[in-house]
């Protein structure tokens, strides 16, 4: 759905709630520690703690392939 979105050029707002729906799964499912590389954890947290929504094409772009 969001990298749909981004072949077409729109723009893509991915929200706080998204972000922490989905490390709350990927917690959950234990692929939080096993999937992810330190740094795209940290992304993700830093993310959560500083923006409320994504706005910047590239932070989307990197955070859209961290969710696949």
């Amino acid at each position: 759905m969001f990298w749909t979105a981004f072949q077409k050029k729109t723009s893509v707002f991915i929200g706080k709630a998204e972000l922490v729906t989905l490390k709350l799964r990927a917690l959950r499912d234990g692929v939080w520690f096993k999937a992810l590389s330190r740094i795209d954890r940290k992304l993700v947290d830093l993310t959560i703690r500083v923006v409320g929504s994504v706005r910047s094409a590239t932070l989307a772009k990197n955070l859209i392939f961290i969710m696949g």
